[in-house]
């Protein structure tokens, strides 16, 4: 299969598939990840020509609570399905994400929050330039959560 990607708005159909989609061990936090109320800030990313291999979403949807806007920075939220990860198809994905966004968005500075204890996503996104700026801990399901916070310089 060709690493050739395609973005473009996700539509409600991409959103049910994505609310299905289920991970494995600690990852399974992400399953059940329910977009269909924001799909105006949602993109789907697939194969051309072939079947969605992820998504990205920007501003309000990919901004964890506690963090500001702040209108020079894109805030951007990323999800691969299950059947996708770690098969060294991230980069491909990340650069179409990166060429999508650029198009459509002024800002030039990107921000992404991940779970710190997600280490393969933090390498991933250090590897793409972004530099840790922060850490925010919030309370979710009664329970501490710590995230890393991730700037482009």
């Amino acid at each position: 299969m060709t690493t050739s990607l395609a973005v473009s708005s996700l539509t409600l159909e991409e959103a049910k598939q994505i609310a299905k989609w289920k991970y494995s061990g600690p990852w399974n936090i992400y399953s059940d990840s329910e977009v269909e109320d924001e799909l105006e800030c949602y993109y789907s990313v697939r194969f051309v020509d072939g079947p969605m291999i992820g998504f990205y979403c920007v501003n309000e949807a990919a901004r964890v609570p506690g963090l500001v806007e702040d209108p020079k920075i894109l805030d951007l939220g990323v999800g691969m399905h299950p059947d996708y990860v770690a098969k060294g198809l991230v980069l491909h994905f990340a650069n179409a994400i990166r060429e999508h966004a650029q198009s459509l968005f002024s800002q030039t500075k990107y921000r992404a929050v991940v779970q710190s204890w997600h280490l393969r996503s933090l390498g991933v996104a250090k590897h793409l330039g972004f530099i840790q700026s922060d850490t925010i801990t919030l309370n979710q399901g009664g329970k501490d959560v710590e995230y890393t916070v991730l700037l482009t310089p």
